[in-house]
């Protein structure tokens, strides 16, 4: 007897139909009537809704009549439903958790969990440990890390195996670093790289690899931080069973090691090529952090269009899996990049936005409004120094770089320093500003950071500069950042200044409408402008002009290059709903 249907977990629905259904357990029972009188096939939709921690003793009519024949066999040991159709449905689970399926993968392990009910007791344990493991993957997915973290907790005990502590602790681990808990990751329970493993390592220890990695490039350790995660990235892409979701979040972490080292191509290349596999799979960090440096990178090249599409489809991966933090780091990047841009009116409508998105998440002293919460205050901190509204900035400024130091986020707070230099700056106290910056570019000659004085403009570049001039007179105590002031200030020259106030455009695109989405379709098909004026019953002219804002908005400048790009954003996807 072939299982194709039991095995199948694409399209169709997640219900367990032959794994427990009891009634197909009855049936196979030896000796067992094909017609039961009134008993029910299947289960009642009260016994469905039965959660797995209420009274065991409060049976269905199925339960109880396999219950009651098992008395007449005594010589048989009471399983009521094979572990094999178990043991599928787990494995089902964890294909819809790999697919970011999540509401249906937590469906089916409630089903699971309700199911376990009728196996041994020894056997049960082995397999509620393995859901348990499923439970806590699937709310780390949903960025629901308090729960992740209680639940991943309550696994860890001296009765499991090596292999489900790891899993456990590597997921506590996981909630610690979301949560910004960095001083409790090292605390968490962990034996550490599995070296009778070394060629063969399992997802848990890639996973703790990878938030290794994480940890290090918060604490500045760039270096190491691009070791470690790509080191986890070739172990995760070596899997036996490919787990694209540590991948992507592997290559996000080292991406953002290379960015801030100034090597913006290194970051891209390893960026783009698993650019849908990271919108398919990836968490919520890794689809974060890569939406973020490709749109630095865009912008820092001058298509300011782009990189806010780039942040666009970021907002929309969270609007769709329901990541709230996602939203809101858009929201302040945006806003960024607008200012950027010179495009100022449309920053403080964003502002707004993420104000009324904010004030929506209570209690205060919950995740993710925390988060939350800190990008709604870092984005007016933007708004303020911008608005030359020094004063209020700084205030600001002071509390958020003592949050950051608090959390052990040494990468935020550093960014942070550099902007309370620029507030100092405009509040007419340049020896204060010149102080700051000269620490930062102390450590960042040590550490090897490079980007980051880069994206904060030319409010800081002035200062650095400054700081360089100082250091090339007689005299000068600063000649230790000579040769790399001089490298970030030779680099500042080559890129193209920021567009002023006076010479913006207010523009509001950030993304390709439905109509431009159609005809970039029928652009890839190879169409001409006439024969895509015919298919859509439009005139020719707004054809034309459908183009050239598709190629503004994705900063490109041929039909080949606009499909070429639309292509590596998923844009050119055809929804079958």
């Amino acid at each position: 007897m072939t299982h194709d249907h039991d095995m199948r977990d694409g399209g169709g629905s997640t219900r367990l139909d032959s794994e427990i259904d009891l009634s197909s357990i009855r049936q196979q029972a030896p000796g067992s009537r094909k017609d039961h009188g009134t008993l029910r096939q299947h289960p009642t939709p009260s016994a469905e809704r039965r959660s797995a921690d209420e009274d065991p003793a409060v049976a269905d009519s199925d339960q109880v009549f396999f219950m009651v024949k098992q008395l007449g066999r005594p010589d048989t040991e009471t399983e009521t439903v094979p572990s094999i159709h178990i043991g599928r449905s787990i494995w089902r689970a964890r294909r819809l958790l790999s697919q970011l399926r999540i509401d249906e993968g937590l469906e089916l392990i409630a089903r699971i969990e309700r199911a376990l009910v009728h196996l041994r007791p020894g056997k049960a344990d082995v397999f509620r440990k393995d859901v348990g493991l499923l439970r806590t993957m699937a709310l780390a997915m949903q960025d629901s890390c308090h729960a992740a973290f209680a639940t991943a907790s309550a696994l860890l005990g001296k009765n499991a195996s090596h292999t489900d502590n790891a899993a456990a602790a590597a997921l506590c681990r996981f909630a610690h670093w979301q949560l910004g808990h960095l001083g409790h990751v090292d605390a968490s329970v962990w034996g550490g790289r599995n070296t009778a493993l070394a060629g063969h390592r399992m997802p848990a220890d890639i996973l703790s690899l990878i938030v290794d990695a994480a940890i290090e490039l918060q604490q500045l350790r760039l270096s190491a931080a691009r070791r470690t995660a790509m080191e986890a990235l070739g172990l995760a892409e070596r899997l036996d069973r490919p787990e694209p979701a540590l991948a992507a979040l592997a290559a996000s972490v080292a991406a953002q090691a290379l960015y801030e080292e100034g090597l913006l191509e290194e970051a891209e290349e390893l960026l783009l090529r698993r650019l849908e596999t990271i919108k398919a799979t990836g968490l919520l960090d890794s689809v974060w952090r890569t939406h973020f440096i490709l749109s630095r990178i865009a912008a820092q090249r001058e298509q300011y269009d782009f990189a806010l599409l780039l942040l666009r489809q970021a907002e929309t991966i969270g609007q769709k899996r329901g990541w709230s933090r996602l939203i809101a780091a858009c929201f302040e990047e945006r806003l960024n990049l607008l200012l950027r841009a010179g495009r100022a009116k449309e920053a403080e409508l964003y502002a707004a936005r993420l104000d009324r998105f904010a004030a929506g998440f209570e209690p205060r002293g919950s995740e993710p409004a925390i988060t939350i919460r800190r990008h709604r205050d870092i984005a007016h901190v933007r708004l303020d120094l911008a608005a030359e509204q020094a004063a209020a900035a700084l205030a600001e400024l002071q509390r958020l770089h003592a949050e950051a130091i608090q959390r052990h986020d040494l990468l935020l707070a550093l960014r942070l320093g550099l902007q309370k230099a620029a507030a100092l700056e405009m509040l007419g106290r340049p020896a204060q500003a010149e102080t700051l910056v000269l620490r930062a570019l102390r450590l960042g000659a040590i550490l090897g950071l490079f980007q980051i004085f880069i994206d904060e403009g030319t409010a800081v570049g002035g200062i650095v500069r400054r700081v360089y001039e100082n250091a090339l007179k007689p005299g000068g105590d600063a000649a230790d950042i000579l040769v790399y002031a001089g490298g970030l200030i030779s680099h500042g020259d080559t890129v193209a200044p920021v567009p002023s106030k006076s010479k913006s455009k207010p523009k509001s695109y950030d993304c390709l409408s439905t109509r431009e989405q159609d005809i970039l379709r029928l652009v890839s098909q190879g169409l001409s402008n006439k024969r895509i004026a015919q298919s859509l019953k439009i005139a020719p002219e707004t054809v034309k002009s459908h183009i050239k804002r598709i190629f503004s908005k994705l900063a490109v400048k041929t039909r080949a290059e606009a499909v070429a790009r639309a292509d590596a954003l998923g844009l050119l996807i055809v929804s079958t709903q």
